[in-house]
């Protein structure tokens, strides 16, 4: 077994189905291909429960459709262990988690508080004013 640059864990498995580039395959692909028992899909993606990417354990491994879904799973972990709220938005100006209720969303990425976007227009207007004069 080798590791990959970004800390996977690789087994020689030449003749694997869905072996593309080279002989080795990433060992959570194959914990998880083997306990759904078929083949995932080139743009599924696997997600470890405790962040820990040699822990390729399949109680640790979630099978995610695409890079969007895996991406959220990471959001609302990092929303759950911030504030115990996996709903909560962070505010894109003081970086801090807030309820979906009590904070602005401009866009599916972008959140603010009203007082956060506020102080931030109000410190850009002056720095503009002051670069005019």
């Amino acid at each position: 077994m080798k590791l990959t640059d970004r800390g996977y864990a690789l087994v020689y498995a030449p003749d694997h189905p869905s072996s593309r580039k080279g002989p080795y395959r990433l060992v959570h692909r194959m914990v998880v291909e083997k306990a759904i028992g078929h083949s995932l899909p080139a743009r599924a993606e696997v997600h470890h429960i405790d962040e820990d990417r040699l822990n390729n354990t399949p109680a640790n491994l979630v099978a995610c459709e695409d890079c969007a879904y895996h991406n959220l799973l990471h959001a609302r972990a990092r929303a759950l262990a911030a504030c115990g709220d996996p709903n909560a938005v962070s505010c894109n100006i003081c970086h801090s988690y807030e309820r979906q209720d009590d904070i602005h969303r401009a866009s599916a990425r972008t959140a603010w508080h009203r007082d956060c976007r506020s102080a931030y227009d109000r410190d850009r207007y002056a720095v503009r004013r002051a670069l005019a004069a």
